[in-house]
């Protein structure tokens, strides 16, 4: 009760109380809209190929999200730094830090392009891999894309702009179905 009081002047001015909620908005349709994105691409492919094929694109999305941890830790951790640095001193951070971020980023992801199939080859069976390689080189470099992506995201987040990041969430969803 002491850190976040349930009353007093700031529960009763009407311009931060619309300012919170359109923020809160913005995220909301963020919130709503990436995990559609994420999760409604199985569900097409399963209605027009099959289920066999939804496994083909599950497992290589499953194994290629796993490059996403850097960079999700990453952006979670800059979003108070984001937020408490102004635009310019935010927007040098951004960029030294997507900067790092490939540096890391893209060696793996080049790597994992060329083992992907002979690692799907031993762990799973040769037919598979040669199923799911295409697939699999493809959703690496969106995630390596998306990687670099989350700390603009957390960079707008953080400087009060959500509403950039769902509206291009909005305009992805069409191209992205």
């Amino acid at each position: 009760r002491r850190a976040v009081p349930f009353r007093g002047p700031a529960l009763r001015d009407p311009a931060l109380g619309r300012s919170l909620l359109r923020y809160g908005g913005w995220v909301t349709v963020s919130s709503i809209v990436g995990p559609l994105m994420s999760s409604f691409d199985r569900l097409l492919i399963g209605g027009i190929s099959g289920s066999q094929a939804v496994t083909y694109y599950g497992v290589p999305q499953g194994l290629a999200a796993r490059f996403l941890m850097i960079p999700s830790a990453l952006s979670g951790t800059l979003f108070p730094r984001f937020a408490a640095s102004d635009g310019p001193r935010r927007a040098e951070l951004a960029g030294l830090s997507v900067r790092v971020l490939a540096c890391a980023m893209t060696p793996a992801i080049v790597v994992a392009l060329f083992l992907v199939e002979p690692f799907l080859s031993v762990w799973i069976g040769r037919d598979f891999a040669t199923k799911a390689t295409l697939a699999a080189q493809i959703i690496l470099v969106g995630v390596w894309a998306n990687g670099l992506a989350l700390v603009a995201h957390s960079s707008l987040q953080a400087g009060n702009r959500p509403d950039v990041v769902a509206k291009v969430h909005l305009v992805e969803l069409p191209a992205y179905l």
